[in-house]
This record gives structure tokens, sequence and C-alpha cells, in this order.
């Protein structure tokens, strides 16, 4: 044994570069150990707190939240520009809130706002890029969203309401939308035509909820394992070809075929 130090926490992982040992911690903290011991090492405390003021955001976000009675999961904000309606859904819920903009600069100054409220990577992360174009997975969201929607796109496009349509969750993942931004009869009239299945649209106060209810097409009736008189291991969902992992990290059994 050549050295031993002792640190508040549990190891998680380490790094040797520059001529340290760095220790990241589980409970978020980042330990470099040197060659030579320091009377008084330098020791950064990040600033923690909510500096969000109280403005329109803040009542626009919990509009939103009381009309479609969302309040966790992932949400995602579709083209953002002061980012405060990002601050405002990690405040006012529980939501883990994905945001994506054109913007690089904009988005830099986001993260370091929400990176010392201590909400960057924890509750909220900032992507830059096309909200309609960006390579999101389907079936995430169960908040869509954004602070300026004419500027993301028009909803007499079919193209904006098939890119808001695809990331939404089943069973109720919503996407809302100021009425008047919408054009609620044009996007009626796109959504009948579009086949989306699933989709369906509603007038909630000032917004239009898009969301995508019920099951996907071709999902079974199947709760839990061994659920059905055969005490079947898998559920009999129609899948086809080509197929893409969405989720992971489950016991080995039930990664096989019906």
């Amino acid at each position: 044994m050549a050295w031993r130090a002792s640190i508040d926490g549990t190891p998680h992982r380490l790094l040797a570069a520059d001529g340290k040992l760095f220790v990241v911690t589980r409970e978020g903290s980042l330990l470099a150990f040197g060659g030579k011991e320091q009377a008084r090492p330098v020791v950064l405390t990040p600033t923690m707190g909510d500096p969000s003021p109280t403005d329109a955001w803040t009542k626009a976000a919990a509009d939103m939240l009381e009309a479609t009675k969302v309040r966790d999961g992932y949400a995602l904000v579709l083209g953002f520009d002061s980012g405060r309606l990002i601050q405002e859904l990690v405040r006012q819920s529980d939501l883990f809130v994905i945001a994506v903009g054109r913007d690089a600069a904009q988005a830099a100054e986001l993260r370091r706002r929400l990176g010392r409220a201590g909400w960057y990577g924890t509750r909220a992360s900032v992507h830059v890029g096309d909200p309609l174009t960006y390579p999101l997975p389907p079936y995430l969201a169960s908040l869509v969203v954004s602070e300026n929607w004419p500027a993301v796109g028009s909803f007499a496009d079919r193209k904006v309401i098939n890119s808001v349509f695809h990331p939404l969750r089943p069973y109720g993942g919503t996407a809302c939308v100021p009425a008047t931004a919408a054009g609620r009869e044009s996007l009626a009239k796109l959504l009948a035509d579009s086949g989306l299945r699933g989709a369906a649209h509603r007038q909630v106060g000032d917004w239009v909820l898009l969301s995508r209810d019920g099951a996907l097409p071709g999902a079974a009736d199947w709760t839990h394992a061994e659920a059905d008189a055969g005490n079947t291991g898998a559920s009999t969902d129609l899948v086809r070809t080509p197929l893409e992992l969405l989720w992971f990290d489950t016991p080995k059994r039930w990664l096989r075929a019906p």
C-alpha cells in the first residue's frame, strides 16, 4: 500500500489524468488528488438555488400543467428563447425537461443558468438543433410544449403535426399549443386526413391539446408475467421490422420472443 485517503461519499469512478487522480462519487462530488499534499486544498462548492423570477412564464407554465394534467415523466420544449419555460416546468412539476433550440449561444446561457440552479443534468438538458428534425426517439414525451410555436412551424403544415406527434407516448402523451397558433379547425382537418393512429385533439381554455390516446396499434392486452391461461412469459404484441431498442436493463428472461 503506497497511499491511502479518506473521502466523504461513495467512490463511483476513478480517472487518472494530468498527474492527478480524480474520484467521482455517487453523491455527485468530484475530487482531485495531486502528487503534493496541500495544507489548504481548493474546495469549489456550486451555488445552488432557484434564481427564477416571477413573470409571464410562471403563469404560462402553471396553465399548461393544469390544462394537460401532466406533472411527471419527460417534457420536450421544442424551441426556446429566454428558457424561462424550461425553468418553470422544472420548478412547478416533477418533469424531466429536454429542450431543443437552434441558437447555440442561447443554449449555452440556458445551460449555465440551469447549472447554477442545480437542475442541469438532473432535471433538465439542452440540445442544439432543429426542433422539428432533431432525432428524438418515438414515444418519449408525456408533454410537448414550446416557448415560440410560430418560430418552430405552423400547425397548418402536416409535417409539423407529424414531428410533434412522433415523440408523444401512448396513453395520453400531450402537446400543448396556444389555440390561436394551432388553428383548431385546420388542425382537426389535417388530423382526420393524416392517418395518425390514436391522434386526438381538444380545447381546454386557451390551449389546444394534441394527444396520442390509447395503446399503440397491435399492442396486446397483457398486464404481467403468467397473466393469461397459458401462463406465458411474454406478451403477444404484434411487432414488425425494423425494430429498435427503446428500453433496456431488464432481466434477461423477458428479452425473448412470444
